[in-house]
């Protein structure tokens, strides 16, 4: 099929909410929207009308796959890939260099707790002081924790991000993106 840039109808309401988001967002309070409905509806035209009519938002979009659904952290990953500018495919060895490089760069508060992000894009680090000393049943909250921080620290801005088939997301990615969520007031951020 060919999109000819026919203009969307019937969606005025939403189209308007969407379009109050983006000015929210380029003002640095970002806001988080969940577009639902049976499939066919027209949600991801109505997130291709925005981009297309308002490109002051730099986009990103993370797309869950049913096959992916048991994969821990696997939409996550690939949003902190995307950051990172890290192709989905670079090695462990590339994925921990970049990964240490960004921390020091963006986020050096965050180096202690590199080994817990680093399972974020499953790869293993060397334990730190800090993530020896912390209790096994914080480790996933901590973790979560610190690559929102980083992911906050990487986020170009202002950002749009666009997650398609959230229904597919894996529970521990649904996890951090609500994590995510709930701190986007305070970035130049509009999650979709």
């Amino acid at each position: 099929t060919h999109d000819i840039g026919l203009p969307l109808f019937g969606h005025g309401q939403e189209l308007g909410s969407l379009s109050e988001g983006v000015e929210s967002a380029v003002a640095g309070n970002g806001v988080a929207f969940e577009i639902t409905g049976p499939p066919g509806i027209g949600k991801s035209r109505l997130i291709d009308e925005i981009i297309s009519t308002d490109q002051r938002l730099q986009w990103l979009s993370v797309v869950c796959e049913r096959y992916h659904r048991t994969t821990p952290y696997f939409a996550a990953g690939r949003l902190l890939r995307s950051l990172l500018e890290l192709p989905e495919r670079a090695g462990p060895a590339k994925t921990v260099q970049t990964l240490s490089g960004a921390i020091a760069t963006h986020a050096p508060e965050l180096a202690g707790l590199a080994p817990l992000i680093g399972g974020i894009l499953d790869v293993t680090m060397p334990a730190t002081p800090e993530t020896r000393t912390i209790d096994k049943k914080f480790i996933k909250d901590r973790a979560q924790e610190a690559s929102v921080e980083l992911m906050a620290s990487l986020l170009p801005s202002p950002t749009g991000i666009m997650v398609n088939n959230g229904e597919l997301m894996d529970g521990l990615s649904a996890e951090l993106f609500d994590r995510l969520a709930s701190r986007v007031s305070s970035l130049p951020v509009m999650l979709v």
